[in-house]
């Protein structure tokens, strides 16, 4: 086998230390939130701080969140101290139960309508965030947990290359683990999102005026986590059929 030249070890180094880098700021990231996130209805109640929790609602297997403590002026709702802001959500015009439209007289229109929803006093805002933190915590966990995982995998592989030993048995179980792991990582991400989708909503159909137009809860799905899985999964398949060969090749000789 050839060992690998310095240009390639150098790089193979740098990438190694940045999965391990990523796999630091992922875990302390990955503890604040479930530190902070658990406890978000006394800090909005007690010390009047505001929280954001976006949701892509188009993005499927995509769909991610984020909280955040914000003082961003640009931000709805983020001028009010303990206050919370959802979002953002599709609106629907409830007697036709479609997306609100408006047509003006040179045919221009305005067309899925999206917006945020603030609840500005901290009793309230408290009352909302303990009604939706639990899916927060679980998919936040779970889909960062495997990514956490997929990153230390990247890590091994990245030291194995560095040692000249790419084409491996174990590297192949590791690419097909990642593969796995990227699928399961987007369903993850969906359940956890389409949950808190579907209790923020429920929560606010209850404090919305009755006619107001109404919220959709539903998720539209792309299948763009599982392709990658996929692409994954069909590597390690090659990888696999290569060493193969090159074992038989070995022998032979």
């Amino acid at each position: 086998m050839n060992p690998p030249t310095s240009k390639v070890i150098t790089l193979v180094k740098v990438l190694r230390i940045g999965c391990l880098i990523g796999e630091i700021f992922g875990v302390l990231a990955l503890l604040a939130l479930l530190i902070i996130i658990p406890f978000s209805d006394k800090i909005v109640l007690q010390k009047g701080a505001r929280f954001a929790i976006y949701t892509g609602i188009n993005r499927s297997l995509n769909l991610g969140y984020g909280v955040a403590f914000t003082s961003d002026p640009t931000i709805p709702g983020s001028r009010f101290p303990g206050s919370v802001t959802f979002g953002p959500f599709r609106l629907l015009d409830e007697p036709a139960d479609k997306p609100i439209s408006s047509v003006d007289d040179h045919g221009i229109s305005i067309e899925n309508v999206e917006g945020m929803v603030v609840f500005r006093q901290p009793d309230t805002a408290a009352e909302a965030l303990s009604f939706v933190k639990w899916p927060i915590v679980s998919g936040v966990f779970l889909a960062d947990l495997t990514g956490l995982v997929i990153l230390e995998l990247f890590r091994r592989m990245l030291a194995s290359a560095e040692r000249g030993d790419v084409f491996t048995g174990e590297n192949i179980r590791y690419v097909r683990y990642v593969g796995f792991l990227t699928i399961l990582s987007g369903f993850f991400k969906l359940m956890a999102a389409g949950m808190l989708v579907h209790k923020m909503a429920a929560y606010m159909a209850s404090h919305l005026p009755a006619g107001k137009p109404v919220l959709e809860t539903t998720v539209d799905g792309n299948l763009s986590s599982v392709v990658t899985g996929l692409m994954f999964l069909v590597l390690a398949e090659v990888f696999r059929h290569g060493l193969a060969l090159k074992e038989d090749s070995s022998l032979t000789i």
